[in-house]
């Protein structure tokens, strides 16, 4: 019996990331998303299905604008200060295995996450996706989560999803969109993921004067961390 191409869901009654997102997932050779807030946690409940999918793509807001994104500098220390927005030592004592899963990610899907400048249409807030199946078949859907794992875990979200070749068309057809003005992540926060997911804390002592200082411990300080750097 075939499933109707419109269903509902809701958090209330139903796990959703296992009626929804683990679900197609598994079989999925295409994963195409609008996002909303992106975060690595949603590693800890889809990694292992998201890794495996060769055609993955997620556009998520930034608060950066277009302006901004023409000077790749601008752009790269906003996008920092977002990253950095929480204390590195928790956060990367606390969440050290999702930025592992992350930086794995990034590395085998280099392309696969996108941010959109706030002019293009505003603060990315919908939140929609396309899952294509090994066999063929597209589920389109919509719904209030996020693309974390308290969105599709802990809060109380809805979803609707539609098998229709119109409906999915139309949530394609948005995401297409989206993904042409956005911008990949700069490297610069590929590697401040990197560095989270391999933290190591080392006790030097006293130093006699900053010159002792390795230049490279400067990565850690609050002033880079929240995207400002100095002029030669």
């Amino acid at each position: 019996m075939n499933s109707p191409l419109i269903q509902r869901f809701s958090s209330r009654t139903q796990r959703l990331d296992h009626t929804i997102l683990t679900k197609y997932l598994k079989q999925a050779r295409r994963y195409h998303r609008i996002a909303g807030y992106f975060t690595s946690s949603l590693f800890e409940i889809a990694g292992e299905y998201i890794d495996s999918i060769d055609d993955v793509r997620i556009v998520c807001n930034s608060d950066v604008r277009s302006e901004d994104i023409k000077v790749a500098k601008i752009q790269e220390s906003k996008l920092l200060g977002r990253l950095n927005d929480l204390p590195v030592e928790a956060e990367s004592l606390l969440n050290r295995p999702r930025y592992k899963w992350l930086y794995e990610f990034l590395g085998n899907h280099p392309n696969a996450i996108r941010v959109a400048p706030d002019d293009f249409c505003g603060f990315v807030h919908g939140k929609a996706g396309v899952i294509e199946l090994h066999d063929g078949r597209r589920i389109g859907f919509m719904g209030s989560m996020n693309e974390t794992r308290a969105g599709w875990q802990a809060h109380y979200e809805i979803v609707w999803s539609d098998e229709s070749p119109e409906g999915v068309d139309w949530i394609q057809a948005e995401f297409d969109a989206l993904w042409a003005k956005a911008v990949p992540l700069p490297r610069a926060v590929v590697q401040g993921v990197g560095r989270r997911a391999h933290r190591i804390e080392i006790e030097l002592g006293e130093q006699p004067d900053d010159d002792s200082l390795a230049p490279a411990a400067l990565v850690e300080s609050p002033m880079y961390r929240e995207g400002l750097s100095l002029s030669p």
